[in-house]
């Protein structure tokens, strides 16, 4: 099933599932800036060596929403028919290209996000198990 959209007078024909990892990747990007948003309410709430384990935690979910950010984007660029109306307002750099970026771009942001939240995660791990050695 193809779904017609015209956008600045582009028409651009997208399948149904595009449409839905379209907004799949919307919603993705969304619940990582809740949960973002959470964890820098939970950071607020600790002291001490619990909150500078959260400096690590913290920022990945920042570098987690422009991953899912890209994501977005590399989707909208996943369909060819989106290629002229994109050409049209970034003609500096052909849309195959920004799209190969976009990917890069998304998949190392991802890396950074894992890598953070394992730092993290490790110095919370120390944290309590020297916590639990205390008692």
């Amino acid at each position: 099933m193809e779904i017609t959209v015209k956008l600045a007078g582009i028409p651009i024909q997208l399948f149904f599932l595009d449409v839905v990892v379209f907004a799949i990747a919307i919603m993705v990007a969304l619940a990582g800036l809740v949960t973002g948003l959470l964890a820098r309410k939970i950071w607020l709430m600790v002291e001490g060596e619990l909150a500078a384990s959260w400096r690590w935690v913290l920022p990945g979910f920042g570098i987690y929403v422009a991953a899912s950010g890209l994501r977005v984007l590399s989707v909208f660029l996943g369909s060819h028919d989106v290629y002229p109306l994109v050409s049209r307002y970034i003609s500096f750099v052909k849309t195959e290209e920004l799209s190969r970026i976009f990917l890069v771009l998304q998949s190392a942001s991802e890396l950074v996000f894992l890598i953070f939240i394992v730092f993290g995660l490790v110095r919370q791990y120390r944290l309590f198990a020297s916590l639990s050695l205390r008692e």
